[in-house]
């Protein structure tokens, strides 16, 4: 097999432009790994991107020296994959939850998701969080019948994504809990817009790439003072499950009396940009997104 061949069925090869959008995504600052390393492979995946473009361009009929340069531009694109789905993967808690058993039933799913939201439903009673008395945390659309069995497992990641994001929330202390929502799976038989556990993800703050990072979407609402939101980003900025903050919506809260106002004050900020204001509470609502990356295979007609 000629270098050139080698080079076109290299997973690599087909994972370079997700592979410079995913770390054209990471210079952003929301996904918390090493800024300089990201800095690093931004340089230097542009430049191989920019040298194979230029190449396939100009040499329609490659020597196997050209040949050869590019394959081991590829490798070294590959070990940037590696390295980036290895940063972007999460700690040993996200080991522990990709090992976890997943339900084979619509009813074990169900139950599942009962335990869930029981335990929630304690924990928020005995801290004195306020919120609805039918509160759902995200999964409205079970409250009497587990999923469909093709949206078994993507309904229980989410769970498990959830179930990190509110109880870390809980540990810092919010007043109250006014909405929890996730984005619909493909393979849910339900409509987005009749179930107010769901929205739909604005394609511009998503971190998606086809074929090679699957994304799941969650916003949780809630009223506290922004040094909880602080403490709670610092706490996700740790990185234990692969979630990333994609946009942050403080609005205080309106009091009567001069002055009151229930303006937004502040978008899209990262974990160390949150400001301390006054010690008063806010309506906060952060959106965030869980990360999976997928296999890298070439197509068919290129094997």
């Amino acid at each position: 097999m000629t270098p050139w061949q080698t080079m076109r069925r290299h997973p690599g090869f087909w994972a370079l432009i997700g592979l410079a959008a995913l770390i054209a995504v990471a210079e952003g600052g929301w996904i918390y790994v090493s800024r300089e390393a990201m800095i690093v492979a931004n340089r230097r995946a542009t430049a191989l991107s920019r040298e194979m473009a230029t190449k396939l361009k100009v040499s329609p009929s490659l020597t196997d020296e050209a040949a050869e340069g590019m394959v081991n531009d590829v490798r070294a694109l590959q070990t940037l994959l590696r390295q980036m789905r290895e940063a972007l993967s999460g700690g040993e808690l996200a080991k522990q939850y990709r090992a976890a058993a997943v339900p084979s039933e619509r009813r074990d799913a169900f139950f599942e998701l009962e335990t869930y939201m029981k335990s929630l439903r304690e924990r928020v009673q005995a801290q004195g969080v306020k919120t609805t008395a039918d509160e759902r945390f995200g999964f409205l659309a079970y409250a009497n019948e587990g999923p469909e069995r093709a949206a078994i497992l993507p309904v229980f990641r989410q769970r498990q994504m959830l179930g990190y994001l509110l109880s870390s929330l809980l540990d810092e202390q919010p007043q109250e809990l006014i909405k929890v929502a996730r984005t619909a799976n493909g393979a849910e038989l339900l409509e987005a817009s009749r179930d107010r556990d769901t929205f739909e993800m604005d394609p511009r703050l998503s971190v998606q790439i086809e074929g090679v990072i699957s994304t799941q979407g969650y916003q949780i609402e809630f009223v506290a003072e922004t040094a909880v939101l602080r403490r709670w980003l610092n706490r996700l900025a740790q990185f234990d499950l692969p979630i990333v903050v994609r946009a942050v919506e403080v609005e205080p809260v309106v009091e009567t009396g001069l002055g009151a106002s229930s303006r937004p004050i502040a978008t899209t900020w990262s974990a160390a940009e949150v400001p301390l204001i006054a010690a008063s509470p806010s309506r906060i609502k952060v959106t965030l997104e869980s990360l999976e990356f997928l296999d890298a295979t070439p197509p068919e007609d290129a094997r």
